[in-house]
């Protein structure tokens, strides 16, 4: 049975409900047709298709939000960081915190090491001046000492 005549068979039977009978005629191709397709949904535990996509759903109200909020509709919210848009902010929020939150933290965190190193090396560059002035004025002291050494002599 082809696709778009089991959606149609489908939206008659939510539009009319039982009365497909009787717009088809009891027994008739259409009305087989339309029972048939609802005995293999069953099977599949999947009983409510979406009327515009063919999508099957296991419940009535799952099939119901697909078809307000998923089918069709438009993507509408973007995200600031990727620009990859979303139907709900919902999701856009939970995207943020997934990837760029993650993201922003190691950026933080790779930040804030690369702070601690630069300190680090600062302290070390301090550490050698002053032991470099330390060994200067060592070496002028005894420079000192020795010429007045010599000079008594």
């Amino acid at each position: 049975m082809g696709a778009a005549l089991t959606l149609q068979l489908w939206s008659d039977y939510y539009n009319f409900g039982s009365l497909t009978d009787d717009l088809y005629g009891r027994g008739s191709d259409a009305s087989r047709q339309l029972n048939q397709a609802r005995l293999m949904a069953r099977k599949n535990g999947q009983n409510f298709p979406c009327l515009k996509c063919g999508k099957w759903y296991s419940t009535r109200s799952i099939m119901l939000r697909h078809m307000n909020h998923e089918c069709g509709v438009e993507k509408k919210i973007q995200c600031k960081f990727c620009y990859k848009k979303f139907r709900r902010k919902w999701n856009l929020e939970q995207h943020i915190k997934r990837l760029h939150m993650s993201e922003k933290r190691k950026h933080h965190l790779h930040q804030q090491q690369q702070h601690h190193q630069q300190q680090q090396q600062q302290q070390q560059q301090q550490q050698q001046q002053q032991q470099q002035q330390q060994q200067q004025q060592q070496q002028q002291q005894q420079q000192h000492a020795s010429q007045q050494v010599s000079n008594r002599n």
